[in-house]
């Protein structure tokens, strides 16, 4: 059984749609059977009623420019986190989504500067590994991701802790800290014990001792 993944597209920019009244956007997107994006609109307001058409909507946290939702039950066939925000005085949908199952949390949420949001997702699935390089042994392999949502609708990520437990203990792990300079999130963590399924790329990673998120 394979557990959701998260999708995170790394956005180059922002699209400015006309805020449209209870309008209606297809596109195409995984894990969804029928997926579909509201326009944009001034107006929280108008642009939930327009998701409340297609799917019921639970607002889980809130702040004054981002909204993060819960969509289920309607067009959305699996319980989907999705991140609204204020850009330029409009309220968008922004790159970040998590599925949500046994296999898959929300681990926090909390404001950062300038109105950016971070946000930390905990994923867990079945894997394995040959810890005698001829027999597959069944392992646990864990990932917390780390999304960073900037105040002009711009997400990034990263994985800031791996571990592939076998028989209850950590045969592959690290454990980081997300840094954000501006503009590059990145992790700050001892990766010496990352192995092959838990490796951390030198383009990921930060100097020990950065400013830390």
């Amino acid at each position: 059984m394979r557990a959701p993944m998260l999708a995170l597209l790394l956005a180059a920019s922002v699209a400015h749609a006309m805020p449209i009244d209870e309008d209606f956007v297809e596109e195409r997107a995984p894990h969804h059977k029928r997926a579909f994006v509201c326009p944009a609109n001034t107006s929280w307001e108008k642009l939930k009623r327009c998701l409340e058409q297609h799917d019921k909507l639970i607002v889980l946290h809130e702040y004054p420019d981002a909204k993060l939702v819960r969509l289920h039950g309607g067009i959305t066939t699996t319980p989907t986190l999705f991140l609204y925000m204020r850009v330029d005085n409009q309220w968008l949908r922004v790159s970040f989504y998590g599925e949500l199952g046994p296999n898959s949390e929300l681990l926090a949420i909390k404001p950062f500067v300038d109105h950016s949001i971070r946000l930390d997702m905990g994923y867990a699935y079945p894997s394995s590994v040959m810890l005698d390089d001829i027999t597959p042994t069944p392992a646990l392999l864990r990932h917390k991701i780390t999304s960073l949502c900037t105040s002009r609708g711009v997400c990034t990520s990263v994985v800031t802790a791996c571990e592939l437990d076998v028989r209850g203990k950590a045969y592959w792990s690290y454990r980081g800290k997300p840094v954000w300079d501006g503009s590059l999130l990145r992790v700050a963590a001892d990766a010496t014990n990352a192995g092959a399924q838990c490796e951390l790329h030198d383009s990921m990673r930060a100097p020990v001792g950065d400013p830390l998120l």
